[in-house]
């Protein structure tokens, strides 16, 4: 039998990865408890906390160590404990993951430290311990600044936030915000100059903030207004020209367009197809988070589409100085008032599918 260290097997990494690990408990012989006792346990009957997770093709790229896989939800007390028994604070390791791909597909991300994970899950307790224990190979200011293979800083990671595919938030759902505005402003208290730094894709923080929070926006309002209220740039456009307000104003998040608009977003930036944010919510698209019942069960109604497009364009429309925005034509030669009407054309069909739909139930 080929022993569990060479098939890359860590049981102190199994404890990071799980809330409860009752199979480890039982053979320290001891009672099932959460990870953090765990892991003192583990650690107290030796456990390495330099134990690291490599790649089976590259034995020297690290995939996980035990510091980057704790620090989602370790207290400062166990950070502080894992780097005094030999975690690696600026540890560079690997991941495939989806987090910031906008079309569905992994991408390889290299260069990944613990504050970038820390940041991504709001451990801001956890990132304290980072910085306050970080050795003698970098400051703190050099520790903000550590790009990943993609230039995105601890900073994008945590706009970004740890919901999706690969990563969960390790905190109840009412404390989200509060974590990650106050990791937030513990990053950008030591250099507010990257507030607007990019990556290589050429996003800033708060367009991760907004394009990651966006189907529940008015739930997280408060992480892109702290942004904006450290001098988030809200004009920033990626490589199709689209700016914050085109992300948005399909979406149902009145409020967060609102905040945008009084930070200074326009509303005449046009995307490379041509269209403003008016021809984006022309266009209809419109998330089902606020009707999540009638969504899972029979689907939006229409007249929910209606009264949120409608608020939508008002404000946008409102947002143009007295610009004919609504007349103004896109690459394709058609203007937001053209594309609403083709939008309700579209929408009375589905309608008349989804009411047929409940009728043959």
């Amino acid at each position: 039998m080929i022993p569990l260290e060479k098939r890359q097997f860590r049981l102190l990494n199994v404890a990071c990865l799980n809330a409860r690990v009752d199979t480890a408990l039982f053979l320290l012989d001891t009672r099932p408890a959460r990870a953090e006792e765990l892991m003192n346990q583990l650690l107290n009957r030796g456990a390495s906390a330099r134990d690291a997770l490599t790649s089976l093709l590259d034995e020297k790229q690290i995939l996980d160590t035990v510091l980057s896989l704790a620090i989602s939800r370790a207290s400062y007390g166990l950070v502080k404990r894992l780097i005094a028994e030999g975690a690696d604070v600026h540890v560079k390791t690997m991941h495939q993951i989806e987090l910031f791909s906008r079309q569905s597909g992994e991408e390889i991300v290299q260069d990944v430290t613990p504050l970038h994970l820390g940041s991504l899950h709001a451990n801001f307790h956890g990132v304290q311990a980072l910085f306050d224990h970080r050795g003698d190979k970098a400051t703190v200011a050099e520790m903000v600044l550590a790009s990943d293979s993609a230039g995105r800083l601890p900073l994008h990671w945590a706009a970004r936030g740890a919901h999706g595919p690969e990563y969960h938030y390790m905190l109840p759902q009412n404390e989200i915000v509060t974590h990650t505005v106050n990791t937030v402003k513990l990053l950008l208290s030591i250099d507010p100059d990257t507030i607007n730094a990019r990556d290589h894709k050429g996003y800033n923080a708060l367009w991760y903030a907004v394009s990651s929070f966006r189907e529940g926006f008015d739930q997280h309002l408060n992480i892109p207004k702290t942004l904006l209220e450290y001098g988030a740039e809200a004009n920033m456009r990626d490589q199709d020209g689209l700016n914050v307000l085109h992300l948005l104003a399909f979406t149902q998040n009145v409020e967060a367009v609102r905040a945008l608009l009084r930070c200074g977003a326009s509303m005449s930036v046009k995307n490379l197809k041509g269209d403003t944010p008016l021809h984006q919510a022309a266009k209809g698209k419109v998330f089902g988070y606020r009707y999540e019942l009638a969504t899972e069960r029979n689907g939006i109604p229409l007249d929910a589409k209606i009264t949120a497009q409608d608020l939508m364009m008002k404000i946008l429309e409102e947002a143009g100085d007295g610009l004919d925005l609504m007349n103004e034509k896109n690459a394709d030669g058609k203007t937001p008032r053209q594309l609403q009407q083709e939008t309700r054309i579209k929408w009375h069909q589905e309608e008349q599918k989804r009411l047929s739909h409940m009728q043959d139930r």
